[in-house]
């Protein structure tokens, strides 16, 4: 079994691990870094919304066992500079009543604006940048 990272047209692959028959549980030792953008509303003081999918595939069919979604600008309002396990419900048919235990770390590159700044730069005013990670803990 691999854990595929998808945002937008880009991807990224966990090393591959497996099903404890016994147990049902698959633990994948492995960490996603991606540097992205994220929109900052200056009206509501807060990220906007930025969706990601983490997809669970048979590794040598690559076939779609299940997916989740997760909202990377909540992360990016809730938790900085800290690791966070989180908890995704996978939405599958072969394997209904499945979850995902994800950790999660986001850290900003640049200071957030104060509610009075007044932008000067093309890049606050569409954003400040961060830089997910998603996986296991350190």
């Amino acid at each position: 079994m691999t854990v595929v990272w998808v945002r937008g047209k880009r991807s990224l692959d966990s090393a591959p691990g497996m099903i404890n028959p016994e147990t049902h549980e698959a633990k994948i030792e492995d960490v996603f870094k991606m540097k992205t953008s994220l929109d900052f509303d200056m009206d509501k003081m807060k990220f906007e919304q930025k969706m990601s999918v983490i997809e669970l595939q048979f590794t040598e069919t690559k076939d779609v066992i299940g997916h989740t979604e997760f909202d990377l600008g909540m992360y990016g309002n809730r938790i900085r500079d800290k690791t966070v396990k989180t908890t995704l419900d996978l939405r599958s048919d072969k394997f209904p009543g499945c979850q995902v235990y994800i950790y999660v770390n986001v850290t900003l590159l640049e200071e957030l604006p104060k509610r009075n700044d007044k932008m000067t730069s093309s890049i606050r005013e569409s954003g400040a940048l961060s830089r997910q990670t998603v996986g296991a803990a350190p």
